[in-house]
């Protein structure tokens, strides 16, 4: 009895080892798959984030596009170099003049129009006309 005593032990034994051997591979092959997960996971992860960041670096060219195009307009001396918030401040500046210079053109063009209407109408007599139209007439000419 001895002897089958020791059988059964010796086959428990086998059953345990072939046991072990298949939850390693079980292991292993589950392992592998987490791994190939995350794998993918990491690389999803590393595409998105090159995607995001193309997407950043083209919105600041864009941004910076735009910096440059406002500093090709704004009259400046050569050579002066603009940080971003002065370009801003300077083209508001310029915006604001340009809107007085209109004002007093329009203004001009206005007092200048009922000029030639009351010439056209012969309100001024034709000698008072000439000393008339220039002393009324503002300078064209910017200060």
């Amino acid at each position: 009895m001895s002897l089958h005593g020791n059988d059964v032990c010796l086959l428990e034994i086998e059953d345990y080892n072939l046991y072990e051997e298949e939850a390693s591979d079980h292991a292993n092959s589950r392992g592998d798959k987490l791994t190939t997960g995350t794998k993918t996971m990491e690389a999803e992860k590393r595409i998105r984030r090159e995607i995001a960041n193309s997407n950043e670096r083209r919105r600041m060219q864009s941004i910076n596009a735009g910096f440059q195009a406002l500093r090709t307009l704004l009259p400046r001396h050569e050579g002066e170099k603009l940080s971003k918030a002065a370009i801003l401040q300077q083209t508001a500046e310029y915006i604001y003049s340009l809107e007085q210079e209109k004002t007093r053109l329009l203004s001009q063009n206005c007092q200048l129009k009922r000029l030639l209407n009351q010439h056209e109408g012969g309100d001024i007599p034709l000698k008072k006309r000439k000393s008339e139209i220039i002393t009324h007439v503002p300078s064209i000419i910017p200060d």
